[in-house]
């Protein structure tokens, strides 16, 4: 039997939500913000999600079990911030370049 530690769980979903986000910004390019402003913002509210990710995670493992915690809470709140970051990096990009 293959023991699996807690860090290379994360580190997989973290690798897997990456995935994710960047299929979500070239499969809909026109969702998320398109200002500058909006696209810091948006990075901001995914900062302050991560601060909760433990504890929500925590709360859904003790309601639902580990699977939906895993699936439900933890992927969606990690794929967040690194979908908001490619949208910060293509709005800045996009307005450098018309200048």
């Amino acid at each position: 039997m293959v023991v699996v530690s807690a860090q290379t769980i994360a580190c997989g979903f973290g690798v897997g939500a990456a995935l994710l986000a960047l299929w979500l910004f070239f499969r809909y390019p026109r969702l998320g913000p398109s200002t500058l402003g909006g696209a810091i913002l948006t990075v901001g509210c995914a900062q302050l999600l991560l601060l909760v990710t433990g504890k929500a995670t925590a709360a859904a493992q003790g309601a639902a079990g580990p699977v939906v915690a895993l699936v439900a809470v933890f992927l969606p709140l990690l794929v967040f911030p690194f979908w908001a970051a490619l949208r910060l990096i293509h709005v800045t990009n996009n307005r450098l370049k018309c200048r």
